[in-house]
């Protein structure tokens, strides 16, 4: 089977437990915008990073393994043992970004692979369930901005988001780095596009980027300056 996916998120380390009923009860209040629109997906997706124990670290690491695995299980052949992968994720964790484009890739390419009508109708619908929901997902952190300024940036609650609203904007990334103004957290990522033109991208990082480090810091060195800019991240 050909490959599919070509998303490399960066590991950043930690673990999460965010309760699985906590979250079921806030994807049930949005359920019906795909159901519904871009505004409902961006509180919860807001609504579930301020839940205890969320850790943004820790569910990057969670994608980085989903889509380790759900590549082996295609490479060797294995495509709906590579639905049931990503599903798993998806039940832990529906408003993922990554998860919701593997499987509407996954079964798209896989109903291609398919004998079966039925199987074939199912994976289509599938297909187009959660390729719904990605877009909203997507739409719901750029609806109201192009985040091409401070002002006008986008919200997000861990990095791959970033990479993702990146990749529908078709860009590569160039560079990466963590700054702050007036006291809060941005990254501002360069991505360039295929004939070359560069376009800056401002990401509001404080849903679950930890100041306390930079907090202390600044107390330990007497600093009054309230937007020191953090060294560029490789």
């Amino acid at each position: 089977m050909q490959a599919l996916w070509g998303y490399p998120f960066r590991s950043v380390g930690a673990v999460v437990s965010v309760p699985l009923l906590i979250l079921a009860v806030l994807v049930s209040r949005g359920a019906d915008a795909a159901d519904g629109d871009a505004e409902n997906y961006a509180a919860l997706r807001l609504q579930f990073a301020h839940q205890p124990g969320y850790d943004a670290t820790a569910l990057v690491m969670k994608e980085n393994a989903l889509s380790r695995e759900a590549h082996q299980l295609w490479n060797t052949g294995h495509g709906e043992e590579t639905v049931a992968k990503i599903q798993e994720m998806l039940q832990q964790y529906p408003l993922s970004l990554l998860a919701n484009l593997m499987m509407a890739e996954t079964c798209r390419k896989l109903a291609e692979h398919t004998d079966s009508d039925v199987r074939k109708g199912e994976l289509l619908k599938l297909s187009t369930e959660h390729q719904d929901r990605y877009n909203l997902l997507v739409q719901s952190i750029t609806r109201s901005s192009q985040c091409s300024t401070p002002q006008d940036r986008c919200t997000v609650i861990n990095i791959s988001e970033e990479y993702l609203v990146l990749h529908e904007m078709r860009l590569q990334r160039k560079s990466q780095a963590l700054t702050l103004q007036n006291g809060e957290p941005y990254d501002v990522l360069v991505g360039s596009s295929a004939d070359g033109i560069e376009k800056t991208l401002y990401f509001d990082i404080s849903p679950f980027f930890d100041m306390k480090p930079f907090n202390e810091m600044g107390r330990s060195q007497g600093s009054t300056d309230p937007s020191p800019k953090a060294p560029e991240r490789p």
